[in-house]
């Protein structure tokens, strides 16, 4: 889908450490993302859906087979989370991709 039609994207990002998985995603955001040189954008999907079906969708584990496929493609090459936000704004929720994947 083209980022014209999209209503949603997740973002995936390589954040450097693991002392932030003790932090909400807020401030991972605020600390890392926002950060000069801190971590690192490796994708971003498109969906035609609002955030809140993007994040119940999340949330729920009710994603299709490709999609987790490719939520592990971006894990092996090494993103570690995952923000969902509107087209333009900043996140609204995150997620740890080991939790997603059940890793």
């Amino acid at each position: 889908m083209s980022g014209d039609q999209a209503k949603s994207v997740l973002s995936f990002y390589v954040i450097p450490g693991k002392f932030f998985l003790k932090l909400n995603f807020k401030a991972i955001w605020e600390d890392f993302v926002d950060a000069p040189n801190s971590a690192r954008c490796t994708n971003v999907f498109h969906f035609d859906m609002t955030t809140d079906e993007l994040m119940n969708m999340l949330r729920n584990r009710d994603f299709s087979s490709e999609l987790l496929n490719d939520i592990r493609v971006e894990s092996d090459s090494g993103s570690n989370v995952v923000f969902i936000s509107p087209v333009k704004g900043a996140p609204l929720d995150g997620f740890f991709i080991h939790e997603l994947l059940n890793d």
